[in-house]
């Protein structure tokens, strides 16, 4: 049984890490750029704890946002991409050590400098959707941008 509930504690946190639905900042988010009237490219990315699913889920919601809130109610997906970005980084640390000598009480002291390089890998996604007010005919998949909207909201508990 405890183990089970430290599974659960552990499980909450590393969720709870990944990046919660917001525009973009240093933890991740959401950015757009509109190219058009009624076309947006929509951009995700990630922490490295967020899970890809999470991550083009929140894409869609933008997106879905976005057509509502510029007056639309459906949209297509023009273009779609999902990456892995790896970002180095570098951490020094100093140790320094002194030791006495005997007999003239002078020291001599040792500076040790280490670096560290390590990767984190964070995930993007980024969407292309043009928007209509009308459904069109024509085109394979139109999307209902409420539906979505409401859809990724309750699958992940955003008001």
């Amino acid at each position: 049984m405890r183990h089970l509930t430290l599974v659960i504690i552990a499980s909450t946190f590393l969720v709870g890490c990944a990046t919660s639905y917001q525009p973009m900042g240093s933890s991740g988010g959401y950015e757009e750029t509109r190219l058009d009237e009624n076309v947006f490219l929509v951009h995700f990315r990630g922490n490295r704890y967020t899970k890809m699913e999470r991550t083009q889920d929140f894409a869609f919601l933008r997106a879905a946002e976005l057509t509502i809130q510029s007056g639309y109610n459906y949209f297509a997906v023009l273009k779609s991409d999902t990456s892995i970005v790896d970002s180095t980084h570098t951490r020094s640390t100093t140790d320094e050590t002194r030791r006495m000598r005997r007999g003239d009480g002078s020291y001599t002291a040792a500076t040790t400098m280490t670096h560290d390089a390590y990767t984190i890998s964070t995930l993007h996604a980024t969407i292309t959707v043009v928007c209509f007010k009308e459904k069109p005919k024509g085109w394979a998949t139109i999307l209902d941008a409420a539906f979505v909207a409401r859809s990724i909201k309750n699958k992940y508990g955003i008001q």
